[in-house]
């Protein structure tokens, strides 16, 4: 709706929202979580979030590939 009301794509809506909303989320780890495990837990949250709002439900094909990797990085023999 606010896409189209300026006339612009909705993906360029969606990433300029992104940057405004991560200068607000650093000031609010820098002001009030600090090395803490809540700081930690905020960054997964937000992050993941910020993910599935900026590219949909795609992000979960490349959650998917990264952690079938790390799997395979796990299992397979190390070489000496």
């Amino acid at each position: 709706m606010l896409a189209s009301n300026l006339g612009k794509p909705d993906d360029h809506i969606r990433i300029i929202v992104c940057m405004m909303l991560q200068v607000v989320i650093g000031f609010v780890l820098h002001m009030f979580l600090r090395g803490s495990l809540e700081r930690y837990l905020f960054n997964i949250v937000v992050g993941v979030s910020l993910q599935v709002y900026m590219f949909r439900w795609e992000v979960f094909h490349i959650f998917l590939m990264g952690y079938a990797t790390y799997a395979i990085m796990m299992i397979a023999p190390r070489a000496d």
